[in-house]
């Protein structure tokens, strides 16, 4: 297996409040990854996912691990973090370049995998799920991103965004989004977020859809790996994600307004999104 780092230099500082220019773009290291530049007077370093307290998973398509020539494991920045791995049989690859300089992997009805883990074991409590993808035509349904047993999951495909809570009973928590992107050769934001009883689809750091949770929702989902790219092995066919993944952010715990906006405008500088 060969470890890969397929990305650019880092983002730059954020410019100072009392009136100094933003830092320089950070230049790209050994391992292919610029650390942020330190904005100018009065400025501070550049946004970065691992402020985020209670980070459990961050995938960037930089940062993967190869094995004749697919992914065969996307390494997990967050601390302690487990990373997925290629589902058995699964073809995975990555792409150069896709976004803004940055790589993304290529999902074609596979699936990635992480095995069970306490640090998915949400219960009841807020969290925050958001990637940055690109969809293309897919004859599957939900096109599922995020999924973790009978819970909560996330998906995209064209004119098509979904997230919801799929235990039997639960049907009414799930949200479509009022507006939604296509198949436009464009990388897009899509996220979850849950708050309290409130559930949140977002579109393009907008939210494009809320219902209120019964409150006996899972997130634990004990014993249960969690699948990204589908449902599940045996529901690739039925479920899967067709497109690319740039990035992926996984918060357990309660995210504040304010360090949403900041996470996703971080994407947004990051990889040119509209």
């Amino acid at each position: 297996m060969v470890c890969v780092d397929l990305g650019g230099g880092g983002a730059g500082g954020a410019a100072g409040s009392s009136g100094g220019t933003a830092g320089a773009a950070g230049a790209t290291g050994s391992a292919g990854r610029g650390a942020g530049g330190v904005g100018g007077e009065g400025g501070g370093t550049a946004f970065s996912p691992s402020s985020l307290s209670t980070l459990v998973m961050w995938l960037e398509g930089d940062q993967v691990v190869l094995s004749g020539g697919n992914v065969a494991t996307w390494t997990n920045q967050a601390s302690n973090g487990v990373s997925p791995t290629a589902c058995p049989g699964a073809v995975l690859s990555a792409v150069s370049n896709a976004a803004n300089g940055h790589a993304a992997v290529h999902f074609s009805l596979a699936c990635l995998t992480a095995s069970d883990d306490t640090s998915f074991h949400w219960g009841t409590d807020d969290f925050l799920v958001e990637a940055v993808v690109r969809v293309q035509t897919n004859s599957a349904a939900i096109g599922t991103l995020w999924n973790k047993g009978a819970g909560f999951y996330l998906g995209a495909e064209p004119g098509a965004q979904i997230a919801g809570y799929n235990a039997t009973g639960a049907t009414s928590d799930t949200v479509t989004a009022s507006s939604a992107f296509g198949a436009d050769g464009a990388f897009h934001m899509v996220g979850m977020r849950r708050v309290g009883s409130s559930f949140q689809l977002r579109v393009n750091g907008q939210v494009m859809g809320t219902t209120t949770l019964g409150g006996s929702e899972d997130g634990n989902q004990s014993g249960q790996p969690l699948y990204l790219g589908a449902a599940a092995p045996q529901y690739e066919s039925l479920t899967g994600f067709v497109g690319d993944v740039a990035e992926l952010v996984a918060v357990h715990g309660t995210t504040s307004d304010t360090a949403v906006a900041n996470l996703e405008s971080y994407f947004v500088g990051k990889f040119a999104l509209p």
